[in-house]
């Protein structure tokens, strides 16, 4: 990925400034009559330093190709900050599952599973999950193949997929019928830890 221009960085979250969050650099620049660069670094040293983007310049060829790799998991470093969180905080895995995998066939959809479930517990040594065996913790996603999608956007961001109705944490519903189920029965997990 290349440096991205000033009009492809959108301010997801700025503690203390909401009235920034969904605003591009751009916008700053014209603003703060600054480069690029400068309005960037303005922004960090007087107003926050703690602000998260979500930068437009990657190549969707480019996506294709390391999803398809065989070493490459499936995972997602979205934070639900700010009141314009990047989409992916709510949308990774339904995206890849209905875009990736049904939509556009880049891989299959165990192939997918795998990649979001056992491979990262092999990886990072995270015991008794990832796959669906007696002993292993119940952690569950229900889904419908054929119609699950994304619905997060950078305009409206919490939106939850179509398609996933159930989820369960720990043999408990978070999600039932589309709703969070208001179980708090998720836990941190560090590797070798549970």
């Amino acid at each position: 990925m290349g440096k991205s221009e000033p009009s492809e960085v959108l301010l997801c979250s700025v503690p203390g400034y909401a009235e920034f969050e969904g605003r591009t650099l751009q916008s700053f620049v014209e603003e703060f009559d600054l480069p690029g660069e400068e309005a960037a670094n303005k922004l960090l040293s007087d107003y926050s330093d703690s602000i998260l983007v979500a930068a437009f310049g990657m190549d969707e060829g480019d996506v294709r190709m390391v999803m398809a790799h065989s070493s490459t998991m499936i995972g997602t470093d979205g934070l639900d900050r700010g009141s314009k969180p990047h989409p992916r905080a709510w949308g990774t895995y339904p995206r890849v599952l209905g875009k990736y995998v049904r939509e556009e066939g880049v891989i299959s959809l165990e192939n997918a599973i795998h990649k979001m479930t056992q491979m990262p517990a092999d990886k990072f040594g995270i015991a008794n999950r990832g796959l669906i065996k007696e002993a292993n913790y119940a952690d569950l996603v229900m889904f419908d193949p054929g119609t699950v999608i994304d619905g997060a956007t950078f305009e409206n961001p919490r939106v939850g997929p179509v398609g996933m109705p159930h989820v369960i944490v720990n043999g408990q519903f978070a999600v039932r019928d589309g709703k969070p189920a208001g179980s708090r029965s998720g836990r941190a997990i560090r590797k070798g830890v549970i």
